[in-house]
């Protein structure tokens, strides 16, 4: 039976979509600005697309907030998604805007994604793609999450290589204010720098007592008012502690 837009994909069926015989050699990483919960649908990604006058959604695949991976514009046509970069390329997008609201299970979907598609590849006798953010070729924060982290991208946007800075840094500001019972990727993110600076934590995504008390202990190290609650003012001290 024939894929229709907005099924949910398993690697399996993603390695069958992506022996397309388009060329393609760079996959790009989008995230949807919207973290309302009845925009989190490719469906409603196709809606908004064609009410800018495209013929259908813009990007090949469109991963919800719980981690299921939607298909979105058939694999063989090219995306319309980032300015003067379609031709060759993929294009993949995260249900977001706040940093601090993506989840674990979507990092999780993204790179069973990305894997799945490099599997299919090599299956053919193509290389690996090439990945990307649309921050890198447009004036915009998207996607707000660390996809080189998340991905393990080199300088170059290749896998297997150990992850670097994004190539813009991301403004404090972006990474939110986090406190006790938070979760998600900027919760991971706050709990990897802590752990740089001399903590010693697991890197699960939830936001409870133990990283709190690592919050405390970096905020009386810097100097800063000791609440547990990790702000602009925290995350600076963060930043320098792990420089």
């Amino acid at each position: 039976m024939k894929q229709q837009l907005g099924d949910p994909l398993n690697p399996a069926q993603l390695a069958h979509l992506s022996g397309t015989s388009r060329v393609i050699h760079t996959g790009w990483v989008h995230c949807s600005a919207s973290d309302r919960p009845e925009h989190d649908a490719a469906r409603v990604m196709d809606r908004w697309h064609r009410q800018r006058g495209w013929t259908q959604i813009g990007y090949h695949a469109f991963i919800r907030k719980d981690g299921v991976i939607e298909l979105g514009r058939p694999w063989d046509q090219v995306p319309a998604a980032q300015s003067g970069h379609n031709a060759a390329a993929l294009a993949v997008c995260l249900h977001g805007l706040a940093l601090a609201r993506f989840t674990d299970a979507q990092a999780r979907a993204l790179v069973a994604f990305v894997d799945a598609v490099d599997a299919a590849r090599a299956a053919v006798q193509r290389p690996p793609l090439r990945w990307r953010g649309h921050c890198e070729v447009a004036a915009k924060a998207c996607p707000v999450i660390d996809y080189r982290a998340v991905l393990g991208l080199d300088a170059a946007g290749h896998r297997g290589a150990p992850a670097v800075a994004p190539a813009a840094a991301v403004p404090v500001h972006t990474f939110g204010t986090l406190r006790l019972f938070d979760h998600g990727l900027a919760v991971s993110a706050l709990q990897r720098s802590l752990c740089q600076a001399g903590a010693f934590l697991v890197i699960d995504g939830q936001f409870g007592r133990a990283t709190e008390a690592a919050v405390r202990d970096l905020q009386r190290a810097a100097n800063l008012a000791v609440d547990g609650i990790a702000g602009p003012q925290t995350w600076a001290a963060l930043g320098a502690a792990t420089r």
